[in-house]
């Protein structure tokens, strides 16, 4: 029986979706609303591009200005921008709009593209015949993907969630000593979270979830943590908490 003092403040089982978003289930979730974002998008530029094919005019356009919007972070692309003048129906249009690099750089002062408007809303256009439905495509792939993702990410998250709760309820109880720290960093900073890695005495490797590092590190390396061991995987106690009236933290009354 393990009879070293839990070093946690834990004092009851912890739930699934606890255990889950903890293990990383935020990634699901976000991958779940940009399938939804997508998915709406698409749904949007199908009908736009049903529209325009059913009653878009066709023009000529004359690119007239561009420019870059040239943006602060490298990591991130610039913005390109073309100027078109055209006529709608005698009404002289002018409007800017966001094109692809390759289009900007080809978009020279007064080259002429064949576009279409709407008749009702002369300003919105297709600075190409086919852009909508081209956008609609793209974002059509981009959900696709984003599901995919969503779904991967549900699979695996979850099934850490599912193998702590079993480990915690139908594993072994026994302890590890904790070999190292790690801490986590995003773009080579520090982000002041990361996680703990222990070893049992028969060799078993656990990690546990991600926490404060000094947290984490408070333990101290080479202590000793209660975990629990089912089919070669180790869960810590403090991430997944104790067993449901586990006799072992319950004081006895002399």
């Amino acid at each position: 029986m393990v009879k070293i003092k839990p070093r946690h403040d834990r004092t009851a089982p912890r739930g699934w979706f606890s255990l889950f978003w903890a293990a990383g289930g935020l990634i699901a979730m976000i991958g779940g609303v940009f399938l939804l974002g997508a998915t709406y998008f698409s749904v949007s530029n199908y009908a736009k591009a049903a529209l325009f094919d059913a009653n878009g005019i066709a023009a000529t356009a004359t690119a007239t200005e561009r420019r870059i919007r040239r943006d602060p972070d490298p990591e991130d692309s610039d913005d390109y921008y073309v100027t078109f003048a055209y006529d709608a129906a005698g009404e002289p249009v002018v409007i800017e709009r966001k094109v692809t690099r390759s289009f900007y750089h080809d978009a020279v002062q007064g080259t002429q593209y064949s576009i279409r408007y709407l008749p009702q809303s002369p300003r919105v256009m297709e600075y190409y015949v086919g852009e909508m439905r081209d956008k609609a495509r793209g974002t059509q792939i981009f959900a696709l993907v984003a599901g995919v993702l969503a779904l991967a990410g549900l699979w695996y998250f979850g099934r850490r969630a599912n193998s702590a709760i079993l480990t915690r309820k139908y594993g072994y109880k026994t302890t590890a000593r904790i070999s190292d720290f790690v801490e986590r960093k995003r773009s080579g900073r520090r982000t002041g979270r990361g996680y703990m890695i222990f070893h049992t005495e028969d060799g078993l490797r656990g990690e546990s979830l991600d926490h404060s590092i000094g947290t984490l590190r408070a333990l101290g390396s080479g202590s000793e943590v209660i975990v629990y061991v089912r089919k070669g995987t180790v869960w810590w106690e403090g991430d997944v908490g104790p067993r449901r009236l586990d006799r072992s933290r319950v004081p006895k009354v002399e």
